[in-house]
């Protein structure tokens, strides 16, 4: 009671809550005039790495659960697990892990590659550092060691990772890229000049046209209308190279370099990959494809929007042939077929799109439902250990 004498009701803060929430109905349906504001055009921006474009187009719940709430997927090595095969191999040689092997193998191929330089007119205009001759270093012991010293570890063993280095650079140079790298024909190109660790940077304007909008008691109002998001990737190329084709039309094309079977390679033990001998694609190199498919697709697009800005400018330009992957333990060059390229090149500009949308998504909307069964927590994944 207060001093005035007048009795007070105390609300509990439900029936409050209950109260301003029927009071909000009630002035909606009364047809309160609303405020009617003219929503302004606007763009979204988002970024994507390259390595990230696959693990979204196997799963784009996975990417809104990595992106929205941070959650990481990538696999904890524990001592009594065997996910990662290629980890327990090189752990039981006495090898770095599978990512210091390929980080050792990528800083060799960058430094010691052999460049030939053109052999005749460019079809096509390239700046000095895709032109400067240089020698090959890859079998080069003080090219090796200053790559081991920067990088190896110190608690492995340097002539173990170097015998290794030596297997695969042997590999290399016996295979595709040693031919091409030697200024030589293959498959009808011939080397003007490349690029080892070519960065790119680009950005994709996806057309979305969705509102932007926020609640109010007379119900949502439109704040933006967002007519495009912007998403820009950068990153770095294993390799790209410019060649002359037999028809004297200039191309480019990327190549991503794998280390996959490194470990077996040195132990000499068996790897589908070594099964694999005739110029048909092996069943196991076609899994290598498909697993960096949308990566390669990325690069690719990076090359055609240059070569057309190329165009646009007056300039010449070259073919944009499909990307490769370039196996280090066989030395063999995995191709995408043109139908292939355009394909994922398709693929990609869906996934994008997606991507787009998803990022303008309310923080509560459900996310995408899960298409890897690894990101939802469903019994076939808990595994009682003794």
């Amino acid at each position: 009671v207060s001093e005035l004498g007048l009795k007070q009701v105390i609300h509990s803060p439900l029936v409050r809550m209950n109260r301003l929430d029927q009071a909000a109905q009630l002035a909606y349906s009364e047809g309160i005039n609303q405020l009617q504001i003219s929503a302004p055009l606007r763009q979204r921006r988002t970024r994507i790495s390259p390595s990230a474009l696959d693990a979204a187009a196997s799963c784009l719940r996975q990417h809104w659960l990595s992106t929205r709430a941070g959650i990481s997927f990538q696999q904890i090595p524990l001592d009594f697990s065997n996910q990662n095969a290629e980890d327990s191999v090189a752990e039981k040689l006495g090898l770095p892990p599978a990512n210091v092997i390929g980080s050792i193998f990528h800083r060799l191929v960058e430094v010691g590659l052999q460049n030939p330089g053109p052999s005749s007119d460019l079809t096509a205009p390239l700046s000095e550092e895709w032109i400067n001759q240089s020698s090959n270093l890859l079998q080069d012991e003080a090219t090796m060691d200053m790559v081991l010293n920067e990088l190896l570890p110190h608690e492995y063993d340097s002539s173990a990772i170097k015998s290794l280095m030596e297997k695969m650079t042997e590999k290399i140079l016996s295979g595709p890229l040693g031919i091409l790298s030697r200024g030589e024909s293959w498959q009808g190109e011939t080397v003007e000049g490349l690029r080892t660790e070519w960065p790119f940077v680009v950005r994709h304007t996806i057309d979305v046209n969705v509102d932007e909008v926020t609640w109010t008691p007379h119900g949502n109002l439109s704040l933006a209308n967002i007519e495009s998001v912007i998403i820009s990737s950068s990153g770095i190329a294993d390799l790209v190279i410019c060649s002359r084709l037999e028809s004297g039309q200039g191309a480019i094309r990327a190549i991503d370099l794998k280390t996959t079977g490194a470990a077996h390679l040195y132990a000499g033990w068996s790897h589908p990959l070594f099964t694999a001998e005739s110029d048909e694609r092996h069943p196991e190199e076609g899994k290598l494809l498909q697993k960096y498919r949308m990566q390669l697709a990325l690069y690719s697009r990076t090359l055609q929007l240059q070569e057309k800005a190329r165009e646009k400018q007056g300039h010449p330009s070259r073919e944009v042939l499909p990307p490769a992957i370039l196996s280090s333990v066989t030395g063999r060059m995995i191709t995408m077929t043109e139908h292939e390229m355009d394909h994922a090149l398709s693929d990609l500009d869906d996934l994008l799109d997606q991507i787009a949308r998803l990022s303008l998504r309310d923080g509560n909307d459900a996310p995408p439902p899960c298409t890897c069964d690894c990101c939802e927590l469903n019994l076939e994944n808990l595994f009682i250990l003794n």
